[in-house]
């Protein structure tokens, strides 16, 4: 599985950090759970954490790959989806990664880019949707592209 490390703004970096890690070496140490030794890929500021992330089934009632919680009856498969986290009361969130879009990739690049193309900027696209319908359209310049891979389209 991969890692990934939420937190809610910049402000939390270093203590976040410093207790995510903390608790990394304590899990790996008396837990010795191998499917959580994979290396941390990144760091995502998040405000709400990892609150609406898809959740991985767990256990065999359901595809290793579905959706937990899906309202449409049968299970979605998702690519990527949260296996398992652990959080500290709105401070930080840990999640481990799973699904065949990251099982899939070779190296800890191809895993990062298909976490911000289906996780990252998925909810960056449903953020900015859902902030435009609330203030109403917004005029804009017909010369102004707007580039899904621009920095604005990825903060969350």
């Amino acid at each position: 599985m991969t890692a990934l490390l939420l937190i809610p703004s910049v402000d939390h970096a270093e203590t976040a950090v410093e207790q995510a890690s903390e608790y990394w070496v304590h899990q790996r140490r008396y837990r010795g759970d191998p499917a959580r030794n994979d290396a941390l890929l990144g760091i995502w500021v998040r405000r709400e954490l990892d609150a609406d992330l898809p959740a991985l089934c767990p256990g065999d009632h359901c595809g290793t790959d579905t959706v937990e919680g899906s309202s449409a009856g049968d299970p979605s498969v998702v690519p990527v989806g949260i296996r398992t986290s652990s959080a500290v009361s709105g401070l930080w969130s840990m999640c481990w990664l799973d699904g065949p879009a990251l099982r899939d990739a070779h190296d800890p690049h191809q895993r990062r880019c298909r976490i911000l193309d289906l996780l990252v900027q998925p909810c960056a696209a449903r953020r900015e949707s859902s902030s435009r319908s609330s203030r109403g359209p917004t005029p804009r310049s017909p010369s102004t592209p707007i580039s899904p891979n621009s920095a604005a389209a990825i903060r969350t």
